[in-house]
């Protein structure tokens, strides 16, 4: 009996030992699943974070889109002007560099240039003539050699003030 009651407190002894393994498991497992679920819990709040982050990005997006398009476009319309001033003075120095080496005759030079507007005027008069970048030429010849050696040195156009044609009736009239 001696043996059966060893082998009974052996077994007892080895069961009260996986017991208290599988208790020290337990508590481990207990312990880690309460630490996972407190990463899910902080993933989850650092997700809806995240959303709340692009939802606001996307609204931001939303209204800077126009704003850069607006800014596309005047870009586009200030580069056009730069490229038409500059193109505009090119016209007027070729013009005016053919008069200087009397390459044409007949040439003024800017109508803008010919006469002097009181400075308190400049900017109404400049705004309410538009004629102002013609250049005056004294003959329709003249206007066609212009012409000619802006279409020769392709640097534009340029619209001419011919005098001869223009007070061939007001002189008449006159006299």
């Amino acid at each position: 009996m001696n043996c059966m009651h060893e082998a009974a407190l052996k077994a007892f002894t080895d069961a009260q030992k996986q017991l208290t393994d599988i208790s020290g498991r337990k508590e481990e497992k207990s312990a880690a699943t309460t630490s996972i679920k407190a990463d899910i819990e902080k993933k989850k709040r650092e997700a809806m974070e995240a959303r709340k982050v692009e939802e606001e990005s996307h609204r931001e997006q939303e209204t800077l889109i126009p704003q850069e398009q607006a800014a596309r476009e005047k870009v586009a319309e200030l580069k056009s002007a730069m490229n038409s001033e500059r193109s505009q003075g090119d016209v007027l120095k070729a013009v005016l560099r053919a008069k200087e080496n009397n390459q044409i005759e007949g040439i003024y030079g800017r109508m803008g240039d010919l006469g002097a507007i009181d400075a308190k005027y400049d900017v109404a008069v400049s705004t309410a003539c538009g004629g102002l970048d013609y250049i005056v030429v004294e003959t329709t010849s003249a206007a066609q050699a212009c012409v000619e050696l802006l279409r020769k040195g392709n640097l534009g156009v340029a619209t001419f003030m011919i005098l001869k044609n223009r007070y061939r009736g007001i002189f008449r009239a006159v006299v």
